[in-house]
């Protein structure tokens, strides 16, 4: 099976067809999950992207421990326990893997928030269908998969052959990814 692609997604109140870093000093952040996430609420806007970081010319550190493709992995485990045990409790806290990366990145579907629901922009034969992120409980507790809403798949067929939806090769203790272009300069945790 092809492990060439990797999904994330970006949340915003502000409307982008392309991202990359506002400046040289900050990248921009993206999660790491297979279901939606906001640490503050509903943004109005969630993009999601499937992309294969060396065909599109993405350079990606993982915002954890080790700054690269293992950490982020590392991390999106620990987030599957604690987000499990937050469903099971009913409280708590659990914080997906993020990405970060100063290379221009364009969404592979952008919806919009409103009247209580997701809606579609792009792409746009897909335009003004709605996208249930939030499951019927409207929970950000139980949100759906992404590769469980026909609309994803439709847009981002990629998607099903994806981490983190498939697991990573390893080499011994470490996961490993061979599509992975490790950000180049300076390293930083950046808030």
């Amino acid at each position: 099976m092809s492990k060439q692609y990797i999904a994330f997604f970006h949340n915003s109140d502000d409307y982008f067809e392309k991202f990359s870093s506002k400046d040289e000093k900050r990248p921009c952040f993206y999660w790491f999950s297979d279901s939606y996430f906001s640490h503050i609420g509903i943004y109005k806007y969630f993009y999601l992207f499937v992309k294969n970081p060396q065909k599109d010319n993405i350079e990606f550190n993982a915002r954890a421990e080790s700054d690269d493709f293992n950490g982020l992995y590392q991390s999106y485990l620990y987030f599957l326990k604690e987000r499990e045990a937050v469903r099971q409790n009913g409280k708590g806290y659990a914080e997906p893997s993020i990405l970060v990366s100063f290379s221009n990145i364009e969404p592979d579907l952008i919806a919009e928030y409103k009247d209580d629901k997701f809606i579609i922009l792009k792409p746009y034969f897909l335009k003004n269908r709605e996208l249930n992120l939030l499951g019927e409980e409207k929970s950000f507790n139980k949100t759906v998969p992404f590769i469980e809403i026909p609309e994803i798949v439709e847009a981002a067929p990629n998607i099903k052959n994806s981490l983190p939806f498939i697991e990573p090769d390893k080499n011994g203790d470490r996961y490993v990814y061979d599509n992975w272009l490790q950000m180049k300069g300076n390293h930083g945790w950046w808030l």
